[in-house]
């Protein structure tokens, strides 16, 4: 229990000292939540980060878990193609095309109704890792900061 805890107090301080410093660039006036601005690129970053470790997860885990972990790589996948405007990096224009605008809405819903297919394949197994998830301390966290993000 005492391990959960300093755990807590750790995250608790990160968060604190993470918001701090934006609070301070917003009060002294440096440019971080415009469009493609610092604050958008630290985003960017952390996804990225999350998207790599849920990867790694992925590859590393059982075929049930491998599914949910899969979810969250995509969740992670769309939240970037988001946030990044991909027009400004002078990329082919079919991969612009599906990265941005409508062509990356078309992109996520089929990769999102793939998943749901494969949801359904084997409901059970995915149930049981959701609800196993949802009960430890990291899925509390997660839909937390899904609530915020709402």
């Amino acid at each position: 229990m005492r391990e959960k805890r300093s755990i807590r107090q750790v995250l608790a301080g990160i968060l604190l000292i993470h918001t701090s410093l934006w609070v301070l660039c917003y009060r002294f006036g440096w440019v971080t939540a415009v469009e493609n601005g610092g604050m958008e690129d630290a985003q960017v970053l952390a996804v990225s980060l999350s998207l790599v470790l849920f990867l790694l997860a992925a590859v590393s885990s059982n075929s049930s878990e491998r599914l949910f972990y899969a979810s969250l790589v995509l969740l992670c996948l769309s939240m970037i193609l988001r946030e990044l405007d991909m027009e400004d990096y002078g990329l082919h224009p079919v991969i612009t095309g599906l990265t941005s605008g409508p062509g990356r809405n078309s992109l996520l819903g089929f990769l999102w109704a793939c998943f749901l297919l494969l949801f359904l394949k084997d409901p059970q197994a995915s149930r049981r890792v959701l609800s196993q998830w949802a009960k430890s301390f990291e899925g509390r966290l997660m839909i937390l900061a899904g609530l915020f993000f709402l």
